[in-house]
């Protein structure tokens, strides 16, 4: 889980970590195993300092942010793609479960039920 609180350049640094203790106690009331870290940064200023090149001290720590989640991502990209791929696979084998047991009912009709229904699903379809 990562925490962000943006627009930390708007606050003196005495303000910044009152607001993050604040946070923490808050988030840690909701997860109480959570241990952070919670990051304090401004995406303007950092986005600002790599457009011009700058490597300006400003007590926040937008790059200790961006090198955590780069980390995480490139650590856990395999198991993410994994989850998603199972996950798209156990949806394709419900819809074509859903198809078979659709086609097996349809099997089990008489040609007269069966061209009801079809009739009355295209006129559905129509209006």
């Amino acid at each position: 889980l990562f925490v962000v609180l943006n627009k930390g350049d708007y606050l003196d640094p005495a303000a910044r970590t009152e607001v993050a203790d604040f946070d923490m106690d808050l988030i840690q009331t909701v997860l109480p195993n959570f241990a952070g870290p919670l990051y304090c940064v401004s995406a303007s200023g950092a986005l600002a300092r790599k457009q011009t090149g700058d490597a300006i001290a400003d007590g926040l720590n937008f790059d200790r942010f961006e090198s955590d989640l780069a980390g995480f991502l490139h650590r856990r990209k395999r198991d993410l793609l994994l989850r998603a791929v199972a996950h798209k696979a156990a949806q394709v084998l419900r819809e074509e479960t859903a198809m078979v047991r659709l086609q097996r009912k349809a099997l089990e009709m008489d040609a007269q039920e069966r061209a009801r229904r079809l009739a009355e699903f295209e006129a559905r379809a129509a209006s």
